[in-house]
């Protein structure tokens, strides 16, 4: 897995949000590639941030429909403001699943995934190339922001009311207001994406540890056909931890998961479908719309690329195990007791 250096640029900007408390986790970095996330009790800044970041949500949706029922704005503007909303429930939506709903097995996913080193891959494999799944979680921030600063730059040049300062009203519109509105804006946008990048990171790195693990270990016990014992029993705690984690990872992400797959769906399809549209009409428009298709569908089958493979490779470790045992010179009662505890290890996999 991507250690703590790998992640720099994201675990930086997340230790500055928790010290201002826009997130309500604190990290602590405790060697050798370790990171651990812990829930923060002391809310009442994210809980502020969280409800403005709502208000501006349903701002965002009051702007639309005054501006779609006056039939006077053009598509590219309609399209911007769509992309908007599409933008606020992307950041919302993990806030509320994961954040609030359920924060502490996020925190304890977390850290399962920057627990270091010590695996056996890693040690096999110490300077090995990052896989297509770790480099994604690690350039996603900057892809992320990146669109962000696009988006916010297309709303300041073909949108009337997009921006807090184009709401308020003419009297309060002066230099100085803008530029408070500017450094506001400057930081909502920073905080607000976070929880997106968590929960996708999450999704990435959780799939790709479990089954590189799984199949880190099948390699070995097929390259090592006469284990002793104690290895096998190794083997089986290895089982044992992939069903308890994988299930913990069910209860405080199904929906998450569910609401990422419509989401990375429905964006790939807006932005491919008025990409085209707007192409003649405005490129500037067209082009990043496109570019938003390109990356949610890209978002879409990079993360769930490795999801719904671990209850084969689950499946593969219990009876390559079993195999091992029943090969062992261990006494029979010990392989009957061993192969009904591998039994009783669900093949466990990622619900929808």
């Amino acid at each position: 897995m991507p250690n703590s250096s790998d992640m720099q640029p994201y675990l930086k900007v997340f230790c500055f949000l928790s010290k201002l408390r826009i997130v309500p986790f604190h990290l602590s970095f405790e060697g050798h590639g370790r990171v651990v996330m812990k829930r923060d009790r002391r809310r009442f800044i994210w809980n502020l941030f969280f409800l403005y970041g709502f208000f501006r949500t349903w701002l965002s949706i009051y702007n639309f429909v005054m501006i779609w029922r006056s039939g006077t704005a053009p598509t590219y503007e309609l399209s911007i403001h769509a992309l908007e909303i599409l933008a606020s429930v992307a950041v919302t939506g993990p806030q509320i699943l994961s954040f609030m709903g359920q924060g502490e097995i996020t925190a304890a996913i977390f850290s399962f995934i920057f627990k270091g080193t010590g695996e056996r891959s890693t040690e096999t494999h110490p300077k090995r190339s990052h896989s297509l799944q770790e480099s994604f979680a690690a350039y996603l921030m900057q892809i992320v922001y990146s669109e962000c600063i696009g988006l916010n730059i297309l709303a300041a040049i073909f949108c009337t009311k997009v921006h807090l300062y184009q709401n308020l009203p003419v009297t309060l519109q002066n230099p100085f207001i803008f530029l408070l509105c500017f450094i506001h804006e400057i930081l909502f946008w920073i905080g607000r994406p976070i929880a997106f990048i968590l929960c996708v990171s999450n999704m990435l790195l959780f799939f790709e540890d479990v089954s590189r693990t799984l199949i880190s270990e099948i390699r070995f016990i097929r390259s090592n056909p006469s284990l002793e014992p104690s290895e096998l029993q190794k083997l089986q705690d290895v089982c044992r931890k992939t069903e308890v984690v994988v299930r913990l990872f069910n209860i405080g992400h199904s929906a998450l998961i569910y609401f990422f797959k419509m989401l990375f769906l429905s964006a790939s399809i807006f932005g491919f479908f008025f990409g085209i549209h707007l192409l003649p009409i405005n490129r500037p428009v067209s082009l990043y719309l496109m570019y938003l298709g390109v990356f949610a569908f890209t978002s879409y089958c990079v993360t769930f690329d490795k999801a719904f493979r671990v209850p084969a490779s689950m499946d593969t470790l219990k009876n390559e195990v079993t195999k091992c045992m029943q090969l062992s010179r261990s006494s029979k009662l010990r392989r009957e007791i061993f192969e009904k505890r591998m039994q009783a290890i669900a093949n466990v996999g990622i619900k929808k």
